[in-house]
């Protein structure tokens, strides 16, 4: 006979209306927070690593960060897949099957981020050997340290998928932001002790690692020690199905990463480093319109939920609210950064990099695009909306990696970046606009 959970299945079970609207609240402000962290973070420490590296070798580790800290796809769908699989066992207070399940994940995480380190090396170090060969020594060590703190952050990825499917996902910014500060400090002491790029590299990902394993005590002995699974608890069965069942989000996460987040290694390729290093730049003007795309991913659950109940006017009102306030604000921002985007780069970095108004607007329109589609996208993961959604978004992404490959020499640097808002636009919108109707209005079953 399954145990029960009585700290957590009470509150998921009643976590309709103001509930689940207060829970969600709380998760969406506390990942705004913490992307505000991050921007305010990059905004006071890339002055400093490109004073201590250079043009050249900063815009290698600026695309080096880039791949490393987005790379998601690579727990193969696996993290929302447990989403998926956890909500339903914890409303049904299923304690043993929930463990299972956990421990499954987290064995499955583990081992994948153990192999996939050395693939995460050769790949990086492949993909960007021309700019590797002329830059600092300890390059090509840093992207080992990349590789390692990528394959620990895959072991414990399965704990913020946790909270998520308590809807507490805000416990899970709390450590989110303290790696931010840490790293920060990390990140500071290393430009004023003149490191190589390996030991920015290093300084960079320990912060989030270390928060990573404060998370996970915290939530297995703290939060909810009901759920933390035995050292053994493995159940073969289990992890297919995870596995099965996932494959379609890492689809997703690998197309979305491909399209929004891996200019600066594409800019890297084509374009030379210098070029990257003006693409981190564009990318750090706008991470404040990221504050909100990134902010509604974890709305995911609360709005799996508000479908379960077929509470389809909240869902409504929560997308209508986030595309609007989403669209609005990264348009805005685009226009402001337009104008005077170039002057505040020439006097927050000296004078060593120089930014076109060209590129800072193909950044705005791709930014935007991002915006509207990261507030769809709470619905479009819905397991009714999921097959279509990974369709469109496959056609959007390869239409954008084609004209990036095709035209990046070509256009430049505005060329790259305006290649995936155009696509998305083209493509992936109407779709994805359509799709949110028929949900809401009941018309998919």
């Amino acid at each position: 006979m399954e145990g029960s959970i009585p700290r957590v299945s009470s509150r998921l079970i009643v976590l309709v209306g103001p509930s689940r609207s207060r829970n969600a609240a709380f998760t969406y402000l506390g990942n705004c927070t913490v992307r505000v962290l991050s921007a305010l973070a990059l905004i006071v420490t890339t002055p400093r690593v490109l004073g201590a590296l250079g043009e050249k070798n900063f815009g290698i580790w600026a695309a080096v960060m880039s791949i490393t800290t987005n790379i998601g796809f690579l727990d193969f769908g696996l993290g929302n897949s447990l989403v998926s699989r956890l909500v339903p066992l914890i409303s049904n207070s299923e304690t043993d099957s929930a463990k299972r399940t956990i421990g499954s994940a987290s064995w499955v995480l583990t081992v994948i981020g153990a192999t996939s380190v050395p693939f995460v090396i050769l790949g990086l170090g492949n993909w960007t050997k021309g700019a590797l060969d002329q830059a600092q020594s300890g390059a090509y060590g840093g992207l080992v340290i990349a590789g390692t703190c990528l394959g620990m952050g895959l072991a414990l990825s399965a704990i913020p998928r946790v909270q998520l499917a308590l809807q507490e996902g805000y416990i899970t910014t709390i450590f989110q932001a303290f790696g931010v500060v840490i790293g920060t400090c990390f990140i500071l002491l290393a430009s004023s002790t003149r490191l190589a790029i390996a030991g920015f590299i290093a300084a960079s990902l320990s912060g989030p690692c270390l928060g990573s394993i404060a998370n996970w005590w915290y939530c297995l002995y703290r939060q909810c020690p009901t759920l933390r699974p035995a050292l053994g608890s493995f159940d073969r069965k289990e992890a297919r199905l995870l596995l099965s069942s996932g494959v379609l989000y890492a689809i997703l996460a690998l197309c979305q990463q491909a399209a929004f987040y891996w200019d600066p290694a594409f800019v890297l390729r084509l374009l030379g480093s210098q070029a990257a290093a003006q693409t981190a730049i564009i990318s750090r003007f706008y991470q404040f319109s990221f504050v909100l795309t990134l902010a509604t991913a974890p709305l995911w659950a609360a709005v799996s939920d508000a479908v379960a109940h077929r509470d389809y006017a909240w869902v409504s009102r929560v997308v209508r609210r986030l595309v609007l306030t989403s669209g609005l604000f990264t348009g805005l921002l685009s226009c402001f950064l337009i104008a005077v985007g170039p002057l505040i780069a020439e006097r927050w970095l000296s004078g060593r990099v120089h930014l076109s108004r060209a590129a800072i607007a193909a950044a705005g329109l791709t930014a935007t695009v991002q915006a509207i589609a990261g507030a769809l996208s709470i619905v479009l993961y819905l397991p009714i909306a999921l097959k279509r959604n990974v369709v469109y978004s496959v056609l959007a992404t390869t239409a954008a990696v084609a004209a990036k490959t095709m035209f990046g020499k070509a256009l430049g640097l505005p060329g790259i970046l305006l290649s995936s808002g155009a696509t998305f636009g083209a493509i992936y919108l109407p779709f994805a606009v359509f799709t949110v109707r028929c949900v809401v209005r009941r018309e998919m079953r």
